[in-house]
């Protein structure tokens, strides 16, 4: 990947964004922000549908992507939690 400046950001695909906190992900069950959330819901944070059971389970794919995405971030845009979208930008 090339060298990007302080002026050139990634775009931070929405599927790797926590829907409720609207941060990067660490981990795809997020377990602290969700646990919140099933405290007070019976409803999924993305979909808001009724969910059919509350037991986190860890999507390992899903993690091992975001890390890979977040090792190619600049430095200074995972520090500052930028998220753009290019489409908006242009």
């Amino acid at each position: 990947m090339e060298n990007l400046n302080n002026n050139q950001f990634i775009e931070i695909p929405e599927d790797f964004l926590w829907p409720i906190t609207q941060e990067l992900m660490e981990d795809p069950v997020e377990r602290e922000a969700i646990t919140k959330w099933l405290q007070g819901h019976h409803t999924s944070p993305l979909t808001n549908r009724n969910l059919t059971h509350r037991m986190l389970q860890e999507n390992f794919t899903l993690k091992k992507t975001i890390n890979t995405f977040k090792e190619n971030l600049p430095k200074f845009q995972i520090e500052n939690q930028i998220k753009i979208d290019l489409n908006e930008a242009i």
